[in-house]
């Protein structure tokens, strides 16, 4: 399945290569560093934080970067619905959804589970 809601699927090490969209209740924060998206959901089977660090360097990798920031930055220190496309690490602690630039996250604030509901149908 492309689209995994994090709230309903379980991951596993063989799966993790896979790239995937991502997706779940989660708050952005920024840091020195970059972005992070705090997923507040859980993979089914495993009781780990899931994260993704978007890096500076994920940053300029972006086709259009102002408008990458600009349209992330009204996402900050709110509750959100984010889409992250990319692959997955699982260390002992938190399980990390890795993407490659800026254009691979989507966001937004209404609850996508109706819209969840569409693509299980097609």
């Amino acid at each position: 399945m492309l689209f995994n809601e994090i709230a309903t699927v379980s991951i596993n090490k063989e799966e993790a290569w896979k790239t995937k969209v991502y997706y779940g209740k989660a708050i952005i924060r920024k840091n020195n560093n970059g972005y992070w998206v705090n997923y507040i959901d859980k993979f089914n089977n495993l009781d780990l934080s899931v994260r993704c660090l978007m890096k500076k360097e994920i940053i300029y990798n972006t086709h259009n970067r102002t408008g990458s920031v600009n349209k992330i930055e009204r996402y900050l220190d709110k509750e959100s619905y984010c889409f992250l496309l990319g692959t997955v690490k699982i260390t002992n602690s938190t399980i990390y959804i890795n993407i490659k630039s800026f254009d691979h996250i989507a966001c937004n604030f209404n609850n996508l589970k109706k819209m969840s509901d569409l693509i299980e149908d097609e």
